[in-house]
């Protein structure tokens, strides 16, 4: 019964390469900058960053095989 647990649950795992770790660091590197302009007061890169970083970057790192 365990063997066919552990089965099912290896088919749910990401399985990340290289690639995908380097897309989701940069995406958080991205994340970090934002919030660092809008510490500095910037109201139109700081959410560009953000954005970028939450909503393209980071997805895209988890996402491409």
């Amino acid at each position: 019964m365990k063997n066919k647990e552990k089965q099912g649950n290896s088919a749910m795992t990401l399985k990340l390469k290289t690639k995908n770790w380097m897309l989701i660091w940069g995406g958080v590197l991205f994340v970090f900058v934002g919030f660092y302009f809008l510490h500095l007061g910037s109201m139109v890169l700081a959410p560009i960053l953000l954005s970028l970083g939450y909503f393209v970057i980071i997805p895209i790192g988890i996402i491409i095989r």
